[in-house]
C-alpha cells in the first residue's frame, strides 16, 4: 500500500495494482502520413490498371469501309499525319512551309501541289522575327497576286521570340528527364478550326537532348497525337547533319542525314528534302554556274504508305518587291522539261559562239602565216587568245593538251571568210595525237 495526499490534506490508500483511469494512460500520437526524405507527401496511388482497347479482324472486316486518306496539299501533306521537310539552313524550307500555309488558307494552287482542303493554319515561328515572316508572306501574296483579305483571318502565327520560351516550348529536360509540355501539346491538339500546324524549325521548339531516342520519342509521340486526335496535319522543318559541307545535295535520298536521334526518321511517315543544286545537277539541266544558286531541288525522302517517287521537283527563288520597297525571295515551281530544253538551247548557243570565236582567232592566225602545224596553232592560241582555251585554275591548256584537242575543236571545219570569200578552216591530220597535222583554209565561194 502507498498513500497520496489529496487537496484537503487527507490521505487515501491506493493499492499498487489498481488500474489507472483511461485518461491517465499513455496514448500514442495519431499516425502521420508517410513522407519522402525531402518532407514532401508522396504522389497519390495510380489508378487501377485496365487492359487497353484493341481491334479484332475477321469475317466482318470490310476493306471498302476503310476511310480514304484525307490529303490536304498534294501528296506531301495529309490530315492526321506528320511530314518533315529537311535540309541545311538557307535552302528556303521556311519559305516552302509558308507558301504551303498560304495555299491551304486561300485555296490557291501556288506550287505544283493541288489544295485538297482549305482551312486555317497555325504556324509556329521559332527562328524568324515577326517582320521577316510578314515580309515573306507579303512576297508570296505579291508574286501570286493574292489580296490580304483572302487570308480571311485563317493564318495564325506564334512567334517564339515574343513569348516566354520556357512556358511555350514543346518539351524540356528536367534533372536528366525529358518532360513534355502537356499544356502546349493540348493547346495544339485542341486549337479550334485548324487543319494544319507548322513547326519551324523543330529544334527551336524543344529543349531536349537531340540525340536521345527516348526524349525525341516522347516529343514525336505527342506531335503524332496532335495530328491524329486533333485531326490536323503537322508539318515540321528539320535540319540535317554536316553532310552538305562538301556536297550541297549530300542529304538528298539519305535518311541517315537527318539531324538528331534515329527515332526521327523511324517515326515520320512522309519526309522531303530541300537542297541547293550542286554543279553536276545544274549542268544536267543546262543551268549556268552563275545561276544555279537560285534553284532548289525538292525530293521525296520517305513515304511509308506507298512507292517512293524518284522524280525531283525544281523550284526557283524569284525576287519580288513588296509594298515597303524591300525585296524578298519567293519559291516558284519550274517545269522540268522546259528547264532542260532551255538548258540545251543555252548550251548549243554557247557552243556556237565558242566556235565562232575560235574560227575568228584561227582565221587571224592564218592570215599571218598559212598553213600552220597543230603545234604552231596551239602555241599561237595560248599566246594570243588564252581565253579561248581555258584550263584549270584560270590558266590556259598546255600546248600538248591543246594540240590533241584541236581536231575535236575544228571538227569537219569552221566556217569563216577569207579574201572576201566564204571558206572553212580545216585540220588535215598527219599523225596521231594531232602531231604533224596542218591547219589551213579550204576552198570557198565569192561573197
Amino acid at each position: 500500500m502507498s498513500t497520496t495526499n489529496d487537496m484537503d490534506g487527507e490521505f487515501e490508500d491506493v493499492p499498487f495494482n489498481k488500474t489507472p483511469p483511461d485518461w491517465m494512460k499513455d496514448t500514442p500520437p495519431p499516425e502521420e502520413p508517410r513522407r519522402k526524405a525531402n518532407g514532401k507527401a508522396p504522389p497519390p496511388e495510380p489508378p487501377e490498371w485496365t487492359p487497353p482497347k484493341f481491334a479484332t479482324y475477321g469475317a466482318t472486316f470490310d476493306p471498302a469501309s476503310i476511310p480514304l486518306r484525307r490529303w490536304l496539299l498534294g501528296n506531301r501533306r495529309s490530315i492526321g499525319e506528320l511530314t518533315v521537310d529537311a535540309g541545311p539552313p538557307g535552302t528556303n524550307k521556311s519559305t516552302l512551309m509558308l507558301t504551303d500555309a498560304v495555299a491551304i488558307v486561300t485555296g490557291h494552287r501556288l506550287l505544283a501541289d493541288e489544295v485538297h482542303e482549305r482551312g486555317s493554319v497555325l504556324f509556329l515561328a521559332g527562328e524568324d522575327a515577326r517582320r521577316d515572316v510578314e515580309a515573306r508572306i507579303a512576297g508570296i501574296l505579291e508574286f501570286y497576286d493574292i489580296q490580304p483579305a483572302e487570308l480571311g483571318d485563317r493564318l495564325h502565327v506564334l512567334y517564339l521570340a515574343e513569348v516566354d520560351a520556357i512556358n511555350y516550348t514543346l518539351a524540356n529536360m528536367a534533372a536528366d528527364m525529358a518532360m513534355l509540355n502537356t499544356n502546349m501539346a493540348g493547346w495544339l491538339r485542341e486549337f479550334p478550326d485548324i487543319v494544319a500546324v507548322f513547326v519551324d524549325p523543330l529544334m527551336a521548339w524543344h529543349r531536349l537532348v537531340e540525340n536521345s531516342n527516348e526524349a525525341l520519342q516522347l516529343l514525336f509521340s505527342a506531335l503524332r497525337a496532335v495530328a491524329v486526335q486533333g485531326q490536323r496535319h503537322v508539318g515540321i522543318d528539320h535540319h540535317v547533319t554536316k553532310v552538305t559541307m562538301n556536297d550541297s545535295e549530300g542529304h538528298v535520298n539519305n535518311l541517315a542525314a537527318l539531324r538528331g536521334a534515329g527515332v526521327i526518321g523511324a517515326d515520320i511517315r512522309w519526309a522531303f528534302t530541300m537542297a541547293k543544286l550542286n554543279a553536276t545537277t545544274a549542268a544536267s539541266y543546262g543551268i549556268p554556274e552563275d545561276g544555279r544558286r537560285r534553284y532548289r531541288r525538292l525530293d521525296q525522302l520517305k513515304q511509308s504508305y506507298g512507292p517512293d517517287d524518284d522524280e525531283m521537283r525544281l523550284l526557283r527563288v524569284e525576287s519580288v518587291t513588296i509594298a515597303n520597297g524591300e525585296s524578298v525571295g519567293v519559291l516558284v515551281e519550274q517545269e522540268m522539261d522546259l528547264v532542260r530544253a532551255e538548258g540545251e538551247e543555252r548550251k548549243a548557243a554557247i557552243a556556237k559562239a565558242a566556235k565562232e570565236r575560235m574560227a575568228e582567232a584561227l582565221a587571224k592566225m592564218l592570215t599571218e602565216q598559212r598553213p600552220r602545224s597543230a603545234q604552231g596553232a596551239a602555241l599561237w592560241l595560248i599566246t594570243h587568245a588564252p581565253e579561248l582555251v581555258p584550263g584549270k585554275n584560270g590558266t590556259p591548256l598546255s600546248e600538248t593538251t591543246l594540240r590533241s584537242r584541236l581536231p575535236g575543236m575544228i571538227g569537219a571545219g569552221l566556217p569563216t571568210r577569207h579574201e572576201g570569200r566564204f571558206a572553212r578552216i580545216v585540220i588535215r591530220p598527219a599523225a596521231c595525237n594531232g602531231k604533224g597535222a596542218e591547219i589551213d583554209f579550204e576552198g570557198g565561194t565569192q561573197s
